[in-house]
């Protein structure tokens, strides 16, 4: 549905037809047999408004779009159910406690910008060295941040997606398939959009944005989020120190980058020419470029540090991956304290209204009232 249209159906001077009565219902999380005593309005400050935009000019395909709408649809009921349990305002809070803009030189280059920001954060959070683990460095340094994790679809080329607004936000979304399946790729994508987070909601607007492997790089959002990103993974200084260490062997350093510093092999290639002048890596890392047993340790080692908080124990694996945590955690801690019905929970995860939801009851061990759910921004 492109905007022109929803536009139309919000003024009233178009019906709409039953598709898009589903389709609005779901994009705007309210029961279809309300829609007709409900207006709906895409009110100022809606994230949703500027997809529904960017999807009118790049269309993503129904699937891929209804899939967003689901995960924009949980990350507004995270929102919702975080109030009525009395939790301060993470949108508000973020926005009064994120860190001061660097300085910035008039009309700098947007990947000056991005860099100037990963320089700026690096010195107040004392990161001297690899980040053992960016999903742990999100969850501690912005408490009021949510990471839901959303299979989007392997080959939509999405890797996710950013939110900061009164409805949903500030909360990313990483997509499950497709390259993010790496975890290499995985860090670097969730520092990409954590810089969407820092930077891009600079002026308080509403903030919804889309990102995709290979989005053309000549965009300044883009060029900004990923200079942010690489710089927080590696900085200049210690990426020139590797080129240096290495006396020219291009391979040898790029294999220090992915192996100590967690950079996959695309960005660190990239990185090392555009700061370093080193051209001789080739576009696809060689066949021997690690040994098996380097590969393996790399892997193992990153994969461990940036697990999502997703869990094969979860009692109803059916229940949409973006559902499954801060939602799930959320819904249930309403339950327990007799604020939320057994129906209610279920329809809130997508499950069978007969199924025994005190498996979830004894899955977060919420009977006596967990401590880390006092937290008010409790993971």
């Amino acid at each position: 549905m492109d905007v022109s249209r929803l536009e139309a159906i919000e003024s009233g001077t178009a019906v709409p037809s039953v598709t898009e009565s589903e389709l609005m219902a779901r994009l705007y999380g309210i029961d279809e047999e309300l829609l007709e005593e409900t207006p709906i309005v895409l009110r100022h400050g809606d994230g949703i408004q500027l997809l529904a935009l960017r999807n009118e000019l790049e269309p993503l395909g129904a699937d891929t779009t209804s899939r967003i709408i689901e995960v924009a649809n949980a990350a507004q009921e995270l929102m919702s159910l975080e109030s009525e349990l009395g939790l301060p305002d993470r949108q508000l809070e973020f926005a009064t406690r994120r860190m001061a803009p660097p300085t910035r030189r008039k009309d700098q280059a947007p990947h000056a910008v991005g860099a100037n920001w990963a320089r700026a954060l690096c010195k107040s959070l004392a990161l001297n060295g690899p980040v053992p683990s960016v999903t742990a460095l999100v969850a501690h340094a912005w408490p009021q941040v949510r990471v839901l994790y959303a299979d989007l679809g392997k080959n939509a080329g999405l890797s996710g997606l950013t939110f900061a607004d009164g409805r949903r936000g500030p909360t990313i979304v990483l997509n499950l398939r497709g390259r993010n399946e790496h975890p290499l790729v995985r860090r670097f994508s969730l520092a990409h959009e954590l810089a969407h987070l820092l930077i891009d909601f600079q002026r308080g607007q509403p903030l919804a944005l889309l990102s995709q492997f290979g989005t053309d790089q000549s965009l300044d959002i883009e060029a900004r989020a990923n200079a942010f990103a690489m710089r927080l993974l590696c900085p200049e200084k210690r990426a020139r120190e590797i080129v240096r260490r290495c006396e020219g062997d291009a391979l040898q350093a790029a294999r220090l980058l992915v192996i100590e510093w967690g950079v996959h092999y695309g960005a660190a290639r990239l990185y090392l020419r555009n700061i370093a002048g080193v051209l001789a890596l080739p576009p696809q890392p060689p066949p021997d470029f690690l040994t098996s047993f380097d590969e393996a340790v790399a892997r193992r080692k990153w994969d461990e540090a940036e697990q999502s908080d997703l869990d094969s124990r979860f009692p109803f694996p059916s229940v949409p991956s973006e559902r499954q945590t801060h939602l799930a955690r959320a819904a249930v801690r309403l339950f327990a304290q007799g604020k939320m019905s057994r129906g209610r929970l279920c329809d809130t995860l997508y499950i069978s209204r007969a199924e025994s939801v005190e498996r979830l009851v004894d899955y977060f061990d919420l009977h006596g009232g967990s401590p880390d759910l006092d937290d008010p921004h409790a993971r």
